[in-house]
C-alpha cells in the first residue's frame, strides 16, 4: 500500500517554514561532534582534495572566486544567482561537497524539491555519513509523509550517533516516532514494538519536551484531543520557552495532528506584587 504523497510546492512550503530554527538547531546539535569517518570515506574524499589540488592555479582561483559568490548569493536569498554561480564553480571542478549541498538548498527553495533530493544523494554518494544531507532528506520526506524514508533515514542517522558515543536529537527522535506512529497503523506486528520502545526512550527528568510531547501524540492517537492538548500545555508550563514549544508544536501541526487555532495559550508570567 503506498503512502499518500503532497505535492512539491506543498512540501517546499513545509520544509522551508520550518528551515530557519531547525537548521539553527542541527547546526548546534552537531557542531560538538567529533564523528570521524570511515577510512573508504576518508580516502576518497582525500582523493577529491588531491584532484582539486592538481587542477591550474588559475582555475582554483576561479573556483574559489565562484564559490564565494554563491555563497554570498545565498546570504542574500538570491537562489537563482546563487544557482549559476555553483554552476559555473562546478564546471572548473564538479564534486566539491558544500556546493553540491548548497545547490540542493536552493533547489528546495525554489520548489524544486525532486532536485533538492537528488543533489543530497549526490552528496551522499561522496560521504555517507553527510549529516546535513542526511537531515535535510530526513525532512523532505517527514513533510511529504514518505514515512518508511524518514524512518530510514533517521535510524540510519541515530546509528552514527550511536557509534560514536553520541547522545540522539530528542526532536528528530520524536519524527521518527510520529513516523513509526503512521506505520504502526499499516503494520502494526512489525512496527509496535519499536514504537513501544520510542515512547520509553525519554522521561519527565530530561531538559526537552519529548515526553509531554510523545504522550500528547498517544492521546491524540486515541482522539482524545483535549487530553492532549493538556499535555502540551504541562510542556508549555514547566520549560517557560515560547520558541523551544513552537518547534515542537509545529510538527504537530504540519502532520495535522492539532490545528494551530488550537494551541493559541500563551504563558504570562505573573509578577510578584511585593517587588512591583
Amino acid at each position: 500500500m503506498s503512502l499518500p504523497q503532497e505535492s512539491s510546492k506543498l512540501i517546499h512550503y513545509k520544509i522551508m517554514k520550518h528551515f530557519t530554527k531547525i537548521v539553527a538547531l542541527i547546526l548546534f546539535s552537531f557542531s560538538g561532534l567529533a564523528l570521524s569517518q570511515a577510512p573508504a570515506i576518508k580516502n576518497k574524499i582525500l582523493g577529491l582534495q588531491n584532484q582539486f589540488q592538481a587542477l591550474p592555479k588559475a582555475e582554483r582561483i576561479e573556483f574559489v572566486k565562484f564559490k564565494m559568490k554563491a555563497s554570498q548569493a545565498s546570504s542574500k536569498q538570491k537562489f537563482f544567482s546563487c544557482m549559476i554561480a555553483i554552476s559555473d564553480a562546478r564546471n572548473i571542478f564538479k564534486d566539491d561537497i558544500e556546493l553540491i549541498w548548497l545547490e540542493g538548498i536552493c533547489s528546495a527553495q525554489i520548489q524544486d524539491v525532486d532536485a533538492a533530493i537528488g543533489y543530497y544523494n549526490e552528496v551522499l554518494k561522496i560521504n555517507p555519513h553527510h549529516l546535513p544531507s542526511l537531515m535535510n532528506l530526513v525532512e523532505i520526506n517527514f513533510f511529504a509523509g514518505r514515512h518508511a524514508e524518514t524512518v530510514k533515514h533517521i535510524e540510519f542517522v541515530n546509528a552514527l550517533l550511536d557509534s560514536k558515543g553520541n547522545d540522539h536529537l530528542p526532536l528528530l527522535d520524536f519524527k521518527y516516532l510520529i513516523a513509526i506512529n503512521k506505520l504502526a497503523k499499516l503494520d502494526p506486528v512489525k512496527y509496535n514494538e519499536t514504537r513501544q520502545q520510542l515512547m520509553k526512550r525519554y522521561s519527565y527528568m530530561d531538559d526537552h519536551p519529548y515526553h509531554y510531547y510523545a504522550h500528547a501524540l498517544q492521546e491524540f492517537d486515541l482522539g482524545n484531543k483535549q487530553e492532549g492538548l493538556i499535555w502540551i500545555l504541562k510542556a508549555y508550563l514547566i520549560f517557560k520557552n515560547s520558541e523551544l514549544i513552537e518547534v515542537w508544536n509545529k510538527t504537530l501541526i504540519e502532520t495535522n495532528y492539532i490545528g494551530a487555532h488550537e494551541i493559541m495559550f500563551r504563558l504570562v508570567e505573573r509578577k510578584n506584587p511585593l517587588k512591583q
